[in-house]
């Protein structure tokens, strides 16, 4: 599963060595109109469930590989036969589709940078909190927001969003989907509107505070607008328009409640700069994680408020 939207890239400025860019409420609200939100579940080589919402349209799809057996000729006949790329492979696949899709015709053509970074068993180092403190003084950081952030906020996460749809049940999902299609767009409509209108949390309050302090931006796969109504703009990665040399002298990528490598940028980090230090700050230690990075165990609430007043 994975999330991202549409949005221009600054093609010449190595983004990574900026302070985030204001934003103001007014920008905020006139770019809400115009932004169209995208989500992805990745269901490996058989297909993928894909929605995009945007203030005024949504639309989705189910591309799968094989029609299930447990679909009625009346189900299959609601699906038509394109040539897509799956798992980075074209195929032949049976798409069904409901509403009209609005992307821009710049949108990325991929959305995975790099392969994930994976570890099955790994023991990261750990750090405490005092340490985070030496590293966010003394290097170069640039700090990456995943969906626990937002989890304080009213957000629907992504869990509630896969239960909701019922995406973890397999093809009875995709058969209820495909019987009611307006049940599950309702669904996705309220998550627009969540997106649009929570609010942001201490954490994300702190987070743009120290930002400036570093003068580093703030990276996130979030699609909600809880770092916008901080008053700045974050960076969401657009696949095909990274530069390598962007992270020659970033010393450490900082992950904040990121729970899986689900863009592949982590990946993309390590192999463009070995040396390069991965901080984890979550209850839980993510997989992505290697034997020599760093994991800060605890509520990334507290930790993150607490930082920007002792740096």
């Amino acid at each position: 599963m994975f999330w991202f939207l549409y949005i221009p890239l600054l093609l010449f400025a190595n983004p990574f060595v900026l302070p985030p860019s204001p934003i103001t409420e007014t920008e905020i609200l006139e770019g809400a109109k115009g932004r169209t939100l995208c989500m992805h579940w990745s269901l490996k080589e058989r297909g993928y469930f894909e929605f995009e919402t945007s203030q005024e349209n949504l639309f989705f799809e189910i591309v799968l590989t094989e029609l299930p057996a447990s679909f009625t000729l009346e189900e299959k006949a609601l699906f038509r036969e394109e040539e897509r790329t799956i798992e980075g492979i074209q195929k032949s696949a049976f798409v069904f589709s409901y509403g009209k899709s609005v992307a821009p015709a710049t949108a990325p053509t991929s959305y995975a940078v790099f392969e994930r970074r994976v570890f099955e068993k790994a023991s990261p180092q750990p750090l405490s909190l005092e340490e985070l403190l030496q590293i966010c003084r003394e290097k170069n950081v640039i700090f990456y927001t995943g969906a626990g952030i937002s989890a304080g906020a009213q957000v629907p996460m992504m869990k509630e969003l896969e239960e909701n749809l019922g995406l973890k049940k397999g093809e009875g999902a995709l058969k209820k989907i495909v019987q009611d299609p307006e049940k599950a767009a309702s669904f996705m409509r309220k998550f627009h509107v969540s997106c649009v209108q929570s609010l942001p949390t201490p954490a994300h309050k702190a987070l743009t505070e120290l930002a400036h302090k570093k003068k580093m931006p703030i990276l996130t796969e979030n699609v909600d607008y809880l770092h916008e109504w901080t008053g700045v703009l974050p960076y969401r990665i657009i696949a095909d328009q990274l530069d390598p040399s962007w992270v020659e002298n970033i010393d450490a990528v900082v992950c904040i409640g990121l729970s899986v490598d689900d863009k592949g940028f982590l990946g993309w980090y390590k192999h463009h700069h070995p040396k390069g230090k991965i901080i984890a700050i979550d209850l839980k230690q993510p997989m992505y994680l290697g034997d020599d990075d760093y994991f800060l165990s605890g509520d990334l609430q507290e930790i993150v408020f607490y930082l920007p007043k002792n740096i």
